[in-house]
């Protein structure tokens, strides 16, 4: 059984690795690969990123995560910067995925229409 100060231990070496701080990395992808994201077009996706990343050398790390808890959205992607913002994409698609690539990760600004409270204020 673990002690609290192995407990907080293992959090901040967690909460170091979840931040993008590589000088190579300038953010970090998630995909819900739950059921529901996988079903909605999920893998689809993380091969897109994967084959973009390899191919024209985005400063990005790709992961796959697990249920985002939001079906009616899926496919869900969050994007996470070196200063910690996170944003996320819902309804994703290798097409969206590509604006994603050049507007947010290359150009530096959101996608706004795409992210959940774009959705919401566009209903």
């Amino acid at each position: 059984m673990l002690d609290v100060k192995q407990l907080n231990a293992i959090k901040a070496t967690t909460l170091q690795k979840m931040r993008v701080e590589d000088g190579q990395i300038t953010h970090r992808i998630l995909i819900g690969m739950g059921t529901c994201g996988i079903a909605a077009g999920a893998q689809a996706v993380y091969d897109f990123l994967i084959e973009m990343k390899d191919v024209y050398q985005y400063p990005i790390d790709v992961l796959p995560t697990g249920c985002l808890g939001m079906c009616m959205f899926e496919p869900m992607v969050e994007v996470v910067e070196a200063n910690d913002k996170h944003t996320m994409y819902i309804k994703m698609d290798p097409l969206k995925m590509k604006e994603i690539l050049h507007h947010h990760i290359k150009e530096g600004y959101t996608l706004y229409a795409y992210t959940l409270q774009g959705a919401k204020d566009n209903a």
